[in-house]
């Protein structure tokens, strides 16, 4: 839960630096976008370490028992990431157990609790890309009813 509200603050932290202007003309895919889209691109940054530090602290891991935990371990934080309404961190941290690498684990796949399985695939599906991300969407909608949100950055920066 720590780790959780941890991504949390840090997420809403970088999402109040934002400015419109950085959404501008898609600045963040120019030459320029270091100066046109600074806080977009630190938080795509820090987006994708997240990603490639989930992904790493699991096969870093020497046992297919530790792997396993380590698994659940990230289930977990998504889980409290969601009750947080931090979309942002929760898909970074799925992308990071759909990794290629990790999703090759099927032995440690197999270990993890049916229940927790069960809660990964709920979080996989509202963060499903499918029709322009609409069942996140429809999250994001109805919790913005209930503050703080930190939504998914991802689905603002498609063209």
């Amino acid at each position: 839960r720590h780790l959780a509200e941890e991504l949390a603050l840090i997420d809403s932290d970088q999402m109040r630096r934002l400015h419109c202007n950085e959404f501008e003309d898609c600045g963040w895919m120019k030459k320029e976008k270091e100066t046109l889209a600074p806080n977009i691109l630190r938080m795509v940054r820090d987006f994708n370490k997240l990603c490639l530090a989930v992904s790493s602290e699991i096969i870093e891991q020497k046992t297919r028992v530790d792997r396993t935990e380590a698994i659940v371990f990230f289930i977990r934080v998504a889980l409290h990431c969601h009750s947080l309404h931090n979309f942002n961190s929760l898909k970074a941290i799925l992308g990071g157990l759909q990794s290629a690498a990790i999703y090759r684990l099927t032995q440690s796949w197999k270990e993890v609790p049916a229940r927790r399985r069960k809660q990964y695939k709920k979080l996989s599906s509202l963060m499903d890309e499918a029709k322009n991300f609409a069942t996140y969407r429809d999250a994001l909608e109805s919790s913005l009813d209930n503050p703080p949100c930190v939504p998914f950055l991802g689905v603002f920066l498609s063209k």
